[in-house]
């Protein structure tokens, strides 16, 4: 707890903060206690909670979630519609809809994290469990689509996407390992704040690699080839420029700005 009487570790319940109008919320389970400089105590659900505009906005995670948001509303359905719906069979259909998911969740879950709100905080922990479950099964059937008998799919962005895939696993068990390394450490009797804060550093590392390299990779391929550039030289360009994202994603979210 700081000398405003903000808890740091954001994740739990029990969460106390200080607004400037001396007013100190403090989070029991679901139900928001204000506490006001003169002693009345309010009940008020939606204090705790920033508002939905107000997450971690960065020029990164803006640039990310454009790109994806165009690969899967405008570029995939264009590109499915012009090869022929019936071309592609039941296995790339479900490897579609999950990596989908996937790729949304991503960008709900980096722009809005537990420290916003207890609200925020259990829908970040619904969004991300439903994500381990999509990521890898999405990647064990988009390997069957690409790899299949009978796929369709170029070698270039076969190979573009399987990289992309095979960093999505890492980071998803990385990342899940990591916070209920952290979570297990917090419910010790004397945690170890160096190891707590370290596992915390390295879901969001993971996390933000899940995003940016593994899900958007094969969204900037396809920018790319759109220009005339080949797959074997998209995909380490691609790559590069989303990985140079993370820390730089990282540092803003650390200062709190926006780029």
């Amino acid at each position: 707890m700081t000398n405003l009487g903000d808890i740091t570790d954001d994740d739990e319940e029990g969460n106390v903060s200080l607004s400037n109008n001396n007013v100190v919320g403090v989070t029991v389970g679901r139900q928001t206690l204000n506490i006001t400089n003169q002693g009345d105590i309010t009940d008020d659900d939606d204090k705790g909670n920033v508002s939905l505009w107000a997450g971690n906005f960065s020029i990164y995670w803006l640039l990310a979630t454009l790109i994806g948001l165009w690969f899967i509303f405008i570029h995939t359905p264009q590109h499915i519609t012009a090869k022929g719906v019936q071309d592609y069979g039941v296995v790339f259909w479900m490897h579609i809809t999950l990596a989908c998911f996937t790729y949304i969740a991503c960008m709900w879950n980096v722009f809005h994290t537990p420290s916003h709100g207890p609200w925020y905080a259990n829908i970040h922990i619904l969004v991300g469990r439903t994500a381990v479950f999509t990521s890898l099964v999405g990647f064990s059937l988009g390997m069957v689509a690409a790899w299949g008998p009978g796929s369709t799919t170029s070698f270039g962005f076969a190979i573009g996407i399987t990289s992309g895939g095979i960093g999505q696993i890492i980071c998803t068990i990385i990342g899940f390992s990591a916070i209920k390394l952290h979570q297990w450490e917090k419910e010790k009797p004397v945690p170890d704040e160096k190891w707590k804060q370290r596992y915390l550093r390295i879901h969001i590392g993971t996390m933000l690699g899940l995003f940016f390299p593994s899900c958007g990779v094969p969204a900037v391929m396809r920018i790319f080839e759109m220009v005339g550039m080949k797959m074997q030289v998209g995909l380490p360009v691609g790559l590069t420029i989303f990985a140079i994202m993370i820390p730089l994603t990282t540092q803003a979210l650390d200062k709190k700005r926006w780029y």
